[in-house]
C-alpha cells in the first residue's frame, strides 16, 4: 500500500499555544494521521500536568475537526536538561512527564518510546535526542502505525 509521509516540526512549540501556520498546513493538506511527538517544552516548576493534557487534547479535537481520522502521541521521554526553569530538578520533571503520559494512556492513542535511553540516545544538550535516538523514534512510530 503506497503511503505519502510528510513531517511537520516546530521546535519548542508550547501544546497551549500551536503555531498557527503549522496548523493551517496540516489542516489544508487534511492528512489521515498526525503522530505528534513530544518533547516536554511545557513542563515546568508552575505546570499542571491536567493543563497540558486538556492542551493536547484541544489539539487532537482540532485535528479530528479538520478532518484528521487518527491523532497518535508519542510519550514524553526523559532528558536531562531544563533550558526554560533552572529551578526543575529531574525528579520533578519525571514526576510531570508520568503524570502528563499517564492521562495521555487513559484519554488518547499513545505510541511508547521503550527503546529510547537517556543520555546515550540525546545529543550533547541533553535535550534533543541524537542520530541514533532519532532513529529508534522513526522506528518506534513505523512499528506503531505498520506493524514493523
Amino acid at each position: 500500500m503506497p503511503v505519502e509521509l510528510r513531517f511537520f516540526a516546530k521546535g519548542g512549540m508550547p501544546a497551549a499555544r500551536p503555531d498557527v501556520e503549522l496548523l493551517q498546513e496540516v489542516k489544508r493538506l487534511q492528512p489521515h494521521v498526525v503522530v505528534v511527538v513530544l518533547g516536554g517544552n511545557d513542563i515546568c516548576t508552575s505546570s499542571s500536568p491536567a493543563d497540558i493534557v486538556s492542551s493536547l487534547l484541544r489539539l487532537q479535537t482540532q485535528l479530528h475537526e479538520a478532518g484528521t481520522t487518527h491523532v497518535h502521541f508519542c510519550k514524553i521521554c526523559g532528558r536531562g536538561y531544563f533550558p526554560k526553569d533552572r529551578a526543575m530538578t529531574k525528579k520533578c520533571v519525571n514526576a510531570q512527564r508520568n503524570k502528563i503520559n499517564d492521562c495521555l494512556n487513559k484519554n488518547a492513542c499513545v505510541i511508547e518510546l521503550k527503546k529510547i535511553r537517556f543520555p546515550a540516545d540525546y545529543h550533547t544538550d541533553t535535550v534533543h535526542l541524537n542520530e541514533v535516538g532519532n532513529t529508534k523514534l522513526f522506528r518506534h512510530i513505523r512499528g506503531f502505525l505498520f506493524g514493523h
